[in-house]
């Protein structure tokens, strides 16, 4: 979960720039929030009391999740769907919502998630057919969602992806 809808960040994974973390932060364009690190014992505190040491940390593009501090946004810069950081934990079963903008349902979002599993982690999903159709008129029926396989390398036991991609599409007003 997000505390933020985060267009811009200065920890964007391989998208990072100095300059623009540097920019983002001076101009006060960015949309995180600073939380204690749950691996640490500022936990269960709000922000930090003093925001000068964060705040040149995001100066210098130096926001990572080992600090006292961890600087939060929504991580749609990087990945959309929540599923990389899924397979990276090595969930058997993973609900994914696609509510990111795709009016003509090329899924984006979610070939771009399953790129980066595969290149970073050799992971294979795969969804034998989106038949999720993009809206039309007059409406028409038809499934909004998919069911995929996860197979980790080394092991035998399947990982299952649910799909949901919720859509509208509206009555037939004849």
């Amino acid at each position: 979960m997000a505390i933020s809808g985060a267009a811009g960040s200065p920890n964007q994974g391989y998208n990072s720039s100095p300059l623009i973390a540097f920019l983002l932060m001076v101009f006060s364009v960015r949309l995180g929030w600073w939380l204690g690190n749950p691996k640490k014992k500022t936990h269960s505190l709000e922000g930090p009391a003093w925001g000068i040491i964060p705040a040149l940390k995001e100066l210098a593009g130096d926001t990572t999740d080992d600090g006292k501090w961890i600087y939060l946004s929504d991580g749609g810069h990087f990945e959309n769907l929540g599923l990389y950081e899924m397979i990276r934990r090595r969930c058997r079963i993973a609900v994914l919502s696609d509510a990111g903008c795709d009016p003509q349902f090329n899924f984006e979002d979610l070939g771009n998630a399953v790129r980066k599993i595969y290149i970073d982690f050799g992971v294979s999903v795969d969804c034998q057919k989106l038949e999720i159709r993009a809206r039309q008129n007059p409406p028409v029926p038809g499934l909004r969602f998919a069911i995929g396989t996860i197979t980790y390398p080394g092991s035998t036991k399947p990982g299952w992806l649910l799909y949901l991609k919720p859509t509208y599409q509206g009555t037939d007003e004849r």
